[in-house]
């Protein structure tokens, strides 16, 4: 398994540092957009039952990558303002 990060990802996570602590915040609670879920659980569900077609089966992997990639910079964001000295138990609690 390759744990590289993608270097677009990777630069997205060293930009969080150079933000301010209300920035911070607001990424932290960041979610990715409901349409963008709705349609992850569809074709999810899908692929269990009778399966997908090439171009869904791209599309779930982009959705899937789309989702990771808001869920680790939000993680990124509360270890950042944990690290600058933010008491962050509250929001790891909602996480």
């Amino acid at each position: 398994m390759d744990d590289t990060l993608p270097d677009e990802l990777a630069a997205a996570i060293d930009a969080l540092a150079t933000l301010d602590d209300d920035s911070l915040w607001r990424v932290s609670y960041s979610q990715p957009p409901v349409g963008d879920g709705v349609l992850l659980d569809a074709l999810t569900h899908k692929r269990r039952g009778p399966g997908l077609i090439p171009a869904e089966a791209r599309l779930l992997d982009e959705l899937g990558e789309r989702h990771d990639r808001v869920m680790v910079l939000r993680a990124e964001a509360i270890a950042l303002l944990h690290r600058r000295g933010i008491d962050v138990r509250e929001r790891v609690a909602r996480a």
